[in-house]
C-alpha cells in the first residue's frame, strides 16, 4: 500500500501512480487529520516537499518516504524515524530549470523588456543588445540541475566555471575551470563573472553563503540567478546591494519566504526579475514515474535514486 501527501494536487499524482502500479492500493492525503489514517498499512510514502508535522514514528511498516522535490528542506528529517528511508527527485525538473536560466540571460543580453517597453510606447530607437557568447557564467552547485545548467549554457558558446562541494560532476562537464567548497573559495570564484547561478540544497551548511563579500565580489555589473533555495543568500544584504548598485541585478526564482509579501521591498526593485518559485513546474508523471521506480527498487532490495544522506540534508 502506497501513500500520497500533496494538499491540491494528491489526486494527480494518483492518477500516475495507479496507472503505472494498477493493482496497488493508494491512499491519498489532502490534509494532516487524514495523513492519520490507515498509516500502518503503508510501506512508502509521496510526500509535498514542505511537511509542517511531525512524522509519526509509530509507522513501523514505512520505509520510504519520497520528496516530490529535489530538495528535502521542508521534510524535518529528524522527526522521520532512522529506518526510514529518504529519497528526493533528480533530473525530473533539470531541463525546464535550464531553461529557466538561459531564457533569463538571452531576455537580459536581447534588452527584451526595454525593446517592449519601447514597442509600447511607439518609440523607435536602437537600444543596445549583447550576443551571451564569451561571457563568464558561474554555476554553484553541480548536481542535476546545475550539470544541465552548465551544458545549454556553453551550447550557446558561454565560458563556464563550476564551483560544488566534491567537485565529482565536474570532469564530465565543459567547464573552464572548477572550484570546490572551502573557505572563502567562493568570492574568488565570482570575480569577474558576468552572471553567477546557485542551485544549492539548503542546509546548515549553504544557508546564507552568498553573502555581502560574494556579493561585492560580483560587482554593479554582475548578475545573480538563484534557482536553488532562497535561505542560501542573505536576502536582506542582497536586496541592500541591488537598491544601492552595489549588485548589478538579479533573477530570483526562490526566496527566503514564499510567497513573497507584498510589503516587501523586492518588488519594487527595478533591476531585480520575480518568478514565483516556478522554474521547476509540477510534472505529475514525471514524479510519479521517479516514485515508482523507487518502490520497485525498494520492494527489491535495490539502492533507492536520490537517495538522501542526512549528515549532509540532501
Amino acid at each position: 500500500m502506497l501513500g500520497i501527501y500533496s494538499p491540491g494536487d494528491a489526486e494527480q499524482y494518483a492518477a500516475w501512480v495507479r496507472l503505472l502500479l494498477q493493482h496497488e492500493q493508494v491512499l491519498i492525503f489532502r490534509s494532516l487529520d487524514e495523513f492519520s489514517l490507515e498509516r500502518s498499512q503503508m510501506d512508502a510514502v509521496l510526500v509535498n516537499w514542505h511537511v509542517p508535522f511531525e512524522f509519526p514514528v509509530a509507522w513501523e511498516r514505512v520505509k520510504l518516504v519520497q520528496a516530490i522535490s529535489a530538495g528535502v528542506d521542508g521534510l524535518e528529517a529528524k522527526h522521520i524515524p532512522s529506518h526510514v528511508q529518504i529519497a528526493r527527485i533528480v533530473d525530473v525538473f533539470s531541463q525546464s530549470m535550464a531553461e529557466y536560466v538561459l531564457a533569463h540571460l538571452l531576455a537580459r543580453s536581447q534588452a527584451v523588456l526595454p525593446l517592449m517597453e519601447a514597442q509600447r510606447a511607439r518609440s523607435w530607437r536602437p537600444i543596445e543588445t549583447r550576443c551571451l557568447a564569451g561571457r563568464w557564467l558561474g554555476v554553484v552547485g553541480l548536481g542535476s540541475v546545475g550539470s544541465r545548467i552548465v551544458r545549454l549554457a556553453h551550447a550557446v558558446g558561454m565560458r563556464v566555471r563550476g564551483y560544488s562541494r566534491t567537485g565529482a560532476q565536474a570532469a564530465d562537464l565543459p567547464l573552464e575551470g572548477h572550484v570546490s567548497a572551502a573557505p572563502g573559495a567562493l568570492v574568488e570564484f565570482v570575480r569577474g563573472l558576468h552572471a553567477l547561478v546557485l542551485a544549492l540544497p539548503l542546509t546548515p551548511e549553504t544557508r546564507h553563503v552568498v553573502d555581502r563579500p560574494v556579493l561585492a565580489s560580483l560587482g554593479p555589473a554582475g548578475l545573480l540567478i538563484n534557482v536553488g533555495r532562497g535561505g542560501v543568500v542573505n536576502e536582506s544584504v542582497l536586496v541592500e546591494m541591488l537598491a544601492s548598485g552595489e549588485l548589478g541585478g538579479a533573477i530570483l526564482d526562490v526566496f527566503e519566504t514564499e510567497p513573497v509579501p507584498p510589503e516587501s521591498p523586492i518588488w519594487d526593485l527595478s533591476n531585480v526579475t520575480v518568478t514565483p518559485h516556478l522554474s521547476g513546474p509540477d510534472d505529475y508523471e514525471g514524479v510519479s514515474r521517479f516514485f515508482v521506480e523507487n518502490v520497485h527498487r525498494l520492494r527489491n532490495g535495490e539502492p533507492l535514486v536520490g537517495m538522501v544522506d542526512r549528515s549532509r540534508g540532501y
